[in-house]
């Protein structure tokens, strides 16, 4: 056993080796540089990261793009891979009957789509079991999803229905590996599309 602890020691400064010498030279590089800490933006979900996804989603986004970054989101996303784009909705802070406010849907004949984003908020009671109910009376296929940094679950108070008990089904996703994975992927198609590129990167 005492070898095993000596064994792991030295990998873990092998591995702290490691990690400062990338640090030294995505600072050399100017790679720590970001602007949204700079300007104390990180956070404000409404703001930045809301607003950022939806015009990347958006087919009539000023990317001028058309549907090349949503069709990315949808299929790798998602995972949705027989969604149509013929005629797609995509809507921010789109609002239901009772005056709540869906963060982004996003809709064509077959599906409609609901995503719900968090980052510091705190969930409100019945939410994701509002938004299922307006989803359903669409008359189409309904996908939820719920959006947070770290792809946790939705607390018991917004997904499960206060009346039967019944829990919500929903899709869990993260900013930290699938919107990541999402991002990676819309900078390898703006290639040659430098102001799209950096911005993504």
């Amino acid at each position: 056993m005492d070898n095993y602890w000596i064994e792991l020691q030295k990998a873990l400064i092998v591995l702290q080796g490691k990690i400062e010498t990338i640090e030294s030279i995505q600072k050399q590089k100017g790679e720590t540089f970001n602007i949204f800490s700079v300007l104390q933006m990180e956070r404000l979900e409404v703001k930045t990261h809301s607003a950022f996804i939806f015009e990347m989603i958006n087919p009539n986004g000023s990317h001028c793009q058309v549907a090349l970054y949503l069709e990315l989101f949808i299929r790798n996303t998602l995972g949705l891979v027989d969604f149509d784009l013929t005629g797609v909705k995509v809507k921010r802070e789109d609002p239901t009957d009772d005056g709540r406010r869906i963060d982004f849907t996003i809709e064509n004949d077959k599906y409609f789509i609901v995503i719900e984003m968090k980052i510091d908020a705190s969930d409100q009671s019945q939410q994701l079991i509002d938004y299922k109910k307006h989803a359903d009376t669409k008359g189409k296929s309904v996908e939820l999803f719920y959006l947070t940094l770290d792809g946790r679950d939705a607390s018991d108070d917004s997904a499960i229905d206060e009346k039967s008990d019944e829990r919500v089904e929903y899709k869990k996703l993260s900013l930290s590996v699938d919107i990541l994975e999402w991002v990676e992927a819309c900078i390898e198609k703006s290639a040659t599309l430098p102001t799209i590129r950096e911005t993504l990167i």
